[in-house]
């Protein structure tokens, strides 16, 4: 009889850790996201418009073709790799860290792309990264709702630790 619960609590942890797991067209739009940030900070850095910043007294913006290259390769790694992010960045595995995390990278580029480059360009990607980010926030609460209504209509309660 002992070894019934155990089982069962077995069964909830399973559960549990299968809430880390993206399906494939949101595993998809991350690594497109991702290289697309890799490719817009190595823009910027080969077109040499990071010296513009210079020249205008805008010193602190030198940094940001490198924090899109961070934040695109964080972005890649959690596909990638995401043993590592669930280690270190648990915030990328959930619907809700993830959506808030595209909704500061849709702030970061419509401010810097349009400043330097194209207006258009910089809008069309704040956009699409915050549709993007939207999109998970709105997931967040669907998931989370139908979590309660399977947990309300299932038999079993979790222990808790």
């Amino acid at each position: 009889m002992s070894q019934n619960k155990f089982s069962e609590f077995g069964d909830y942890v399973e559960k549990k850790s299968k809430q880390y797991d993206f399906p494939k067209y949101i595993r998809i739009i991350n690594l497109g996201i991702g290289g697309l940030l890799i490719f817009i900070g190595i823009w910027k850095i080969i077109t040499l418009q990071i010296f513009t910043n210079i020249l205008t007294l805008k010193f602190f913006n030198v940094f940001v073709p490198f924090f899109f290259i961070l934040f695109g390769g964080i972005l890649l790694l959690s596909e990638l790799k995401p043993e590592l992010i669930i280690e270190y960045l648990k915030i990328l595995k959930t619907y809700i860290g993830l959506g808030s995390f595209y909704l500061f990278l849709s702030s970061l580029t419509v401010y810097n792309v349009e400043q330097e480059t194209n207006a258009i360009l910089g809008w069309i990607y704040g956009i699409i990264l915050f549709t993007v980010g939207v999109y998970y926030i709105i997931l967040h609460f669907i998931s989370k709702q139908k979590e309660q209504n399977e947990s309300a209509s299932s038999s079993f309660s979790a222990p808790l630790v």
